[in-house]
């Protein structure tokens, strides 16, 4: 993968977190609750490449989702 977008959508209430497998509320890219600005983060690793296994995802509200596009090579 060389390029990677995580959206909050507007429907969270609560705050989601973006990292590594020790995401956690203190420990990660904040993403704001319902939609706004900081509720977008991209990521673009070219010309070099990741997996995507390297993010994981912690939402602070139980049924809060976190949405993703990316480009694989």
């Amino acid at each position: 993968m060389i390029w990677i977008k995580f959206t909050a959508p507007t429907a969270n209430s609560g705050l989601t977190y973006v990292g590594d497998s020790a995401v956690s509320a203190t420990n990660g890219y904040v993403l704001g609750a319902a939609g706004g600005a900081d509720a977008t983060l991209e990521l673009n690793f070219s010309p070099g490449s990741i997996t995507m296994d390297t993010f994981y995802i912690d939402a602070a509200s139980n049924g809060d989702d976190v949405s993703w596009a990316a480009i694989f090579r």
